[in-house]
């Protein structure tokens, strides 16, 4: 664990802990710009396991791992301590557990504070990290970009919403709203992360309490349907039917 970072890993976010680490000698670390540059199909079979899978199916559940180990514990360090991590692809390594997924990321230095008149906490991770692994990856598999950053987003709109759940004392965030709010970044560009997530009222049967419930529905497919014995998530565009949870 990152010394400056320990204080953020207590309770629900204790499993991220040691997603974020420092080199140690004789741990097994795959550049990450290494495999941005001509090492992912390789990665992708392995992960697959089997010959002729759908490699865009099988990058946008890869880069799912890596979103949802990734996005926490960078956006928890920068919102709640504002403390920033160096998360350029060139500088990171990755170690992956068994199954050929992200189990951490391999960080050159701890990082340090944000200036305290920094206005984005957030940009350093959207344009750092985010942005160059997307078109990294979609450079060698074919699979649109707009897949991989809605699974960003999902995540990053999730972690956010589950952060003030389990932190109260996150009510006064840095701003990062724009990031999934606006369509635009601070340049006037297109922001990819616009309204990763909808949430949709949906009607329950005649008579039950309360009447309806919110569906939080993902704005593009993850595609992974394109995969043997894999169904629709319960958050896909594409269902027709979807039910509350239990």
């Amino acid at each position: 664990m990152i010394p400056a970072l320990a204080p953020l890993f207590t309770g629900p976010l204790q499993p991220f802990a040691t997603v974020l680490r420092l080199p140690t000698a004789g741990e097994s670390v795959i550049p990450l710009s290494r495999l941005l540059e001509e090492g992912l199909p390789e990665l992708l079979d392995s992960y697959g396991g089997e010959p002729g899978l759908d490699r865009r199916a099988l990058l946008s559940v890869w880069s799912k791992y890596y979103f949802s180990r990734l996005i926490p514990p960078v956006a928890a360090a920068a919102l709640l301590l504002r403390w920033r991590l160096p998360l350029a692809v060139d500088q990171l390594g990755l170690v992956l557990n068994d199954a050929q997924v992200p189990e951490a990321f391999v960080l050159p230095h701890a990082g340090e504070a944000f200036a305290a008149d920094h206005p984005d906490v957030l940009r350093p991770l959207v344009l750092e990290n985010l942005r160059p692994f997307i078109e990294g990856a979609c450079a060698q598999i074919r699979v649109s970009p707009k897949v991989l950053w809605s699974n960003a987003g999902n995540y990053l709109e999730w972690f956010v919403g589950e952060l003030r759940k389990v932190r109260p004392q996150a009510g006064a965030l840095p701003p990062f709203e724009h990031w999934l709010e606006q369509p635009t970044d601070a340049e006037g560009a297109r922001n990819p992360l616009f309204k990763p997530v909808i949430y949709v009222e949906l009607p329950l049967a005649e008579g039950a309490e309360p009447a309806s419930w919110q569906w939080r529905q993902r704005r593009v497919c993850c595609i992974r349907y394109r995969l043997p014995d894999q169904e629709l998530c319960s958050n896909c565009p594409l269902l027709k039917d979807p039910q509350p949870a239990a």
